[in-house]
């Protein structure tokens, strides 16, 4: 694996927090992001780290439209739930 680039990491920390992206799925995929390696397949990414990468795109993408759906009940978001507590 490849040495953790820092920079790279806040970048993309501070990008995800912009989209209002729990911060453990933010972690996560700012781990992955910074620690891509070009000389790999795939950037060095197993089938987990595809997985969290295709989550975010579908939160950057529709997250608003879900936390529209949610917050115009006044139901409560179930991004900023806990995993337990999400129906």
């Amino acid at each position: 694996m490849a040495d953790l680039n820092q920079n790279l990491y806040q970048a993309s920390m501070e990008a995800l927090a912009e989209y209002s992206i729990p911060e453990p799925l933010a972690d996560a995929a700012s781990r992955i992001i910074a620690t891509d390696d070009a000389n790999l397949p795939n950037l060095g990414r197993n089938d987990a780290d595809i997985q969290v990468c295709h989550a975010i795109a579908d939160l950057v993408n529709h997250g608003n439209l879900a936390m529209d759906k949610y917050n115009s009940d006044n139901s409560p978001n179930p991004y900023d739930l806990e995993p337990e507590e999400r129906e």
